[in-house]
């Protein structure tokens, strides 16, 4: 719980904001990547969907992908979506939320196991023309949908941002915190990565007595 906010701030927070009006905030030297304040958490990503919110300082708004397809695609083609179905914004921030398997949302994934299961046909259908989910899509084009926000997955794109199941060549400034096998050689060790993925998603870590 201690070294998690050290290491954001030390590797993180040149961009990364972590803003939510707790005690905890921590605020970025020069906002310029999405607050990672509840992370994969069914209100972060409900923002993200959101044509307003995605170009907003909290998500894309200072990034290279602002005028990008996903913008473009959140503000004009879901939109359109949600304002005729808007019970598909729901499911489809449950089920995207309920990849992250966060231990704090627990609960109410287990209790909305049948609209989750609504939202990933829909992620399916809507998402899958860019983005790889499950065995629809491909990689190499934008981020992998499967296990989205989880500890693996965040895990890993800490570690390489630019691996095909992430960013490739599309990858906006974010270093590679662990590209090699040479631990000396990285940023971060494998240890202050998981550190850190478990302190973004509310998995304190408690060292060994």
């Amino acid at each position: 719980k201690i070294q998690g906010p050290l290491l954001f701030a030390r590797h993180c927070a040149t961009c990364h904001d972590y803003v939510g009006g707790t005690p905890d905030d921590i605020k970025a030297e020069e906002s310029s990547a999405p607050n990672l304040f509840r992370f994969g958490s069914r209100e972060w990503i409900l923002g993200f969907l959101d044509p307003k919110g995605i170009s907003s300082d909290q998500y894309f708004g200072n990034t290279a992908f602002k005028n990008g397809k996903m913008a473009g695609f959140v503000k004009e083609e879901l939109g359109d979506i949600f304002e005729e179905e808007p019970g598909d914004r729901d499911l489809l921030v449950m089920a995207l939320s309920a990849e992250a398997k966060l231990s704090s949302q627990r609960e109410i994934d287990r209790r909305d196991a049948r609209e989750i299961s609504e939202g990933r046909i829909l992620l399916s259908d809507y998402c899958t023309d860019c983005h790889r989910y499950g065995r629809n899509g491909r990689l190499g084009t934008s981020p992998d949908l499967t296990g989205y926000a989880s500890r693996e997955w965040t895990i890993g794109i800490v570690r390489d941002p630019t691996l095909q199941r992430f960013y490739g060549r599309n990858n906006d400034r974010m270093p590679a915190y662990a590209e090699t096998d040479d631990q000396s050689m990285n940023l971060m060790t494998d240890r202050q990565i998981e550190v850190l993925v478990d302190w973004l998603r509310g998995d304190w870590y408690e060292p060994a007595e």
